[in-house]
């Protein structure tokens, strides 16, 4: 096996209360960057509202442990529409970024 593993990497594009919540948070942070992104998809986008813990049987299932890396962030926001001007994401950006449906 290459490490990749056997789940689906872009899940969270068909899910669509998370994706929802994701590219909220794009469109709406003014500064954002992949390492800004991160840090809201590891401590806010998996809490449940009502009990203020992590969905860990969402992350089980597809089997993903928190943290998870800018590069898996990074890719979700490039196929949520994330760029950088008429640029795809940078990886390691730390450059101000805009969201645009693409």
């Amino acid at each position: 096996m290459d490490g990749r593993g056997v789940h689906q990497r872009d899940w969270i594009l068909n899910e669509e209360d998370y994706l929802s919540k994701f590219v909220k948070n794009m469109q709406t942070d003014r500064l954002l960057s992949v390492d800004r992104q991160a840090k809201f998809v590891n401590n806010e986008l998996f809490k449940d509202k009502r009990t203020g813990t992590i969905d860990l049987a969402t992350l089980n299932k597809h089997g993903l442990q928190l943290p998870l890396p800018n590069l898996q962030v990074w890719r979700w926001m490039r196929r949520a529409g994330g760029v950088v001007g008429e640029y795809m994401l940078i990886a390691h950006g730390h450059v101000p970024l805009s969201y645009r449906p693409i």
